[in-house]
């Protein structure tokens, strides 16, 4: 291959990512690149891992939760407190919450990590999307039996009914 500084930067993000899966967030990674002083076009790369500590999930808090049941939150999270630190159970979390379609942003992130402690507590903010929505749609049309028709429709729904996540919604025409 020929040598891409987006291609070693990309191969340190998946590294990171990997050894973090494996309960390791504070992992740092130096990568280091010199062209070879030969007439050959050669780069040598050096990578050194410092993993740290290995980290455990602690206590999940919610933040921005209203008119959501925190069971609901709780029911799509992939992940646990003292289950083993793991990135892409976040991501995974993350895309869980977003596709129910009640939230319109989702942040997980990690409570004072500063200090790098073997135990995390985990800190999900959220943004609810409106729970209700409405609509009026005037429809124009012709059929065989009459030259011009027209039609009226008027709809009303409600995305988190009892904060539960369930759906309601009436349409009239």
């Amino acid at each position: 291959d020929i040598y891409s500084p987006y291609k070693v930067e990309d191969s340190r993000n998946k590294l990171w990512r990997w050894i973090a899966d494996k309960g390791y967030p504070y992992a740092t990674i130096k990568i280091t690149s010199a062209v070879d002083t030969l007439d050959t076009p050669l780069v040598d790369i050096h990578i050194s891992v410092d993993c740290g500590k290995k980290v455990y999930f602690g206590k999940i808090h919610y933040k921005g939760i209203h008119n959501t049941k925190e069971f609901l939150i709780k029911r799509e999270l992939s992940i646990k407190s003292g289950d083993l630190y793991s990135f892409s159970k976040i991501e995974k979390s993350k895309e869980d919450l977003y596709s129910t379609g009640l939230f319109r942003i989702i942040s997980i992130e990690l409570a004072d990590s500063s200090a790098h402690p073997e135990t995390v507590d985990v800190l999900i903010n959220i943004v609810e999307n409106k729970r209700g929505w409405y609509g009026i749609s005037l429809n124009f049309g012709a059929s065989k039996e009459y030259d011009f028709t027209t039609e009226l429709v008027g709809e009303w729904g409600h995305r988190n009914f009892l904060g539960n996540g369930q759906s309601i919604s009436l349409k009239a025409s």
